[in-house]
């Protein structure tokens, strides 16, 4: 069979939105000229290929990645590898090989998995795992480039994956039960309070039921699709053209309407809060994907009545090929000394050089910023604490 629309790395979408995937048929995504997406997804490949290529260096026959080398050169989408990819390709690559100390030739890298038990002509390219067969412990790794956050605990783009490495090891319903299954997501750029580098764990027995989930919902997309409303819409192409999420966004604006005096406190703020905020991000993702289909009918020449397109611009930089030195003389001959002060690099980046971490942490600080209020997941945390 055909490719399926429905892939691992939107599970987790599908999971919660069956709608989702005749939605994204039925509504492509916008051309709305925006390079900035595609700049972003190509150096997110980047990051993967450098990692791939610092990990596959441990291989036999394997040829270690310089840095030098490395920084500077094209990728195979001719996106310019900088120090940012190199750095969170190293810190990807390095939490890798740390686990697989002593299992590196069985270290599997980007190879395609089969998904067909879940829906026909489903599969998918996991970026790394290892099955220690030994200690009975499967680990999987998933990398991020991007700077939204991403959580390990029921990810269903890596438990998806899971499911696939089981039934190419043939793992059996008696060794689930011992089966240690540690998904981890390795996101470099991602300021979480966990740190860049998270983790889920449990026994292959007991995602039986996630796997079950996952499959019923892929069925689903086709024989009974519902749309349903949620933080999956800010990346599902065909919510400009969703009914349900389109009256939702026009019942919050009716509830955001109804003002009435008198404070709140205690539960009824907590649910208030829930509301309005739910409400708003309705409105968020409805408003974003109407504001992707006016750019591309006006890009494409149609009318939209009360709108124009305006080219934005962001901060004048200086080309990748500049002749730095050649300016510098330039500023000189002026009079004008053009050279920037030297500075240190991060503390971060000091401590990744090796060295030891307490002695920088008596010259460095983590500034305090400002309070900011987030969502409590308290049913989230119970279900990962008691599994």
């Amino acid at each position: 069979m055909d490719k399926s629309p429905i892939q691992p790395h939107n599970a987790g979408q599908v999971v919660n939105c069956t709608g989702s995937v005749l939605m994204q048929i039925q509504h492509p995504p916008c051309d709305t000229g925006d390079e900035s997406i595609t700049q972003s997804r190509l150096e997110g490949r980047a990051f993967h290929e450098v990692t791939e290529r610092m990990l596959i260096a441990y291989k036999p026959d394997g040829e270690l990645v310089s840095r030098i080398q490395t920084i500077g050169s094209m990728s195979k989408d001719n996106i310019v590898i900088t120090d940012e990819i190199f750095d969170a390709a190293e810190d990807f690559a390095n939490d890798v090989i740390s686990d697989c100390d002593g299992m590196l030739s069985k270290m599997v890298v980007e190879q395609r998995i089969e998904l067909d038990h879940l829906f026909p002509g489903v599969y998918g390219f996991p970026d790394v795992w290892v099955y220690d067969e030994p200690n009975n412990h499967l680990i999987i790794w998933e990398g991020k480039y991007g700077h939204s956050l991403v959580e390990a605990f029921e990810n269903y783009q890596n438990l998806t994956y899971v499911s696939g490495i089981l039934e190419k090891l043939g793992i059996d319903g008696h060794q689930e039960q011992s089966l240690k299954v540690t998904m981890k997501i390795v996101q470099p750029r991602g300021f979480h309070r966990d740190g860049p580098i998270r983790e889920w764990s449990d026994t292959a027995a007991n995602l039986r039921g996630y796997f079950n989930i996952i499959k019923a919902a892929f069925n689903d997309a086709y024989a009974d699709p519902k749309c349903n409303v949620g933080p999956w819409c800010k990346t599902c192409s065909g919510r400009y053209g969703c009914e349900t999420l389109q009256r939702s966004a026009m019942d919050a604006l009716d509830y955001c309407g109804d003002v009435f005096d008198g404070s709140l406190s205690g539960d009824n703020l907590a649910l208030e809060l829930r509301i309005l905020q739910r409400a708003s991000d309705a409105i968020k993702n409805r408003l974003t994907g109407l504001e992707a289909q006016a750019i591309s009918e006006l890009r494409n020449g149609q009318q939209v009545p009360g709108y124009q397109l305006l080219q934005g611009t962001g901060r004048k930089r200086w080309k990748r090929d500049t002749p730095v030195e050649e300016v510098i003389m330039m500023g000189d001959m002026m009079g004008e000394d053009l050279r920037k002060p030297p500075e240190l690099i991060t503390p971060t980046q000091v401590i990744k050089k090796g060295v030891d971490e307490s002695v920088i942490n008596l010259y460095s600080e983590t500034p305090m910023t400002s309070l900011k209020l987030v969502g409590d997941d308290k049913s989230a945390k119970a279900r990962q604490t008691f599994k």
